[in-house]
């Protein structure tokens, strides 16, 4: 995807943070169980002994490249069903999948039925539509950046999927900074 989208996540900010999820992140245990220790989510920040320490926007910006600019991510964020949406292509697949609809948003069920296929000719991706484009970044929103707690993709986050397939910017900076919160299953990547 990074052939037909790469300039255009450039553009939105968000190019970094998908490559940061080409390879698995090594996670050490016991220095994460650690530095949980510290950790209060009373005041969403690290309680140590020289003070209270927590990871800001600009921190989130120059380690991940999640952008302080762009629409801010709430409740209110409106992007237009268009024809190329996931959220307008979403009803005709619930209705053809039936009753199987639900177990299509667990992430290999979503990924193996509505991903991407590499061609098997010439390895290379096939020109994708918005709604394709729309679908692969729902799942990384879900997967990578918001960590869903029920570990499979949720179309609350459809919305924002489709704002960024269609060029748009969100200061995904700001939303993941508040949504570090262990107990809720947050963006611990970021630690």
């Amino acid at each position: 995807m990074e052939h037909f989208f790469g300039q255009q996540w450039k553009d939105q900010g968000i190019y970094h943070l998908i490559k940061l999820f080409d390879r698995p992140l090594v996670m050490d245990r016991s220095l994460l169980a650690a530095a949980l220790c510290f950790w209060s989510s009373a005041t969403n920040n690290m309680n140590l002994r020289f003070g209270m320490m927590t990871p800001t926007v600009l921190d989130m910006a120059a380690l991940f490249g999640l952008s302080p600019l762009g629409v801010e991510v709430n409740a209110a964020l409106f992007a237009p069903e268009a024809e190329g949406s996931f959220k307008a292509a979403w009803p005709t697949v619930a209705k053809l999948a039936g009753s199987k609809a639900k177990n299509m948003l667990n992430y290999s069920s979503f990924y193996g039925n509505l991903g991407v296929e590499d061609s098997a000719d010439d390895d290379s991706i096939a020109p994708l539509g918005e709604v394709k484009h729309a679908t692969s970044l729902l799942y990384w929103l879900c997967k990578f950046v918001f960590c869903t707690q029920a570990n499979k993709v949720t179309l609350e986050f459809a919305h924002r999927a489709d704002y960024l397939a269609q060029g748009g910017r969100l200061a995904l900076g700001p939303l993941v900074t508040d949504g570090m919160k262990p107990k809720h299953g947050g963006p611990l990547w970021a630690f």
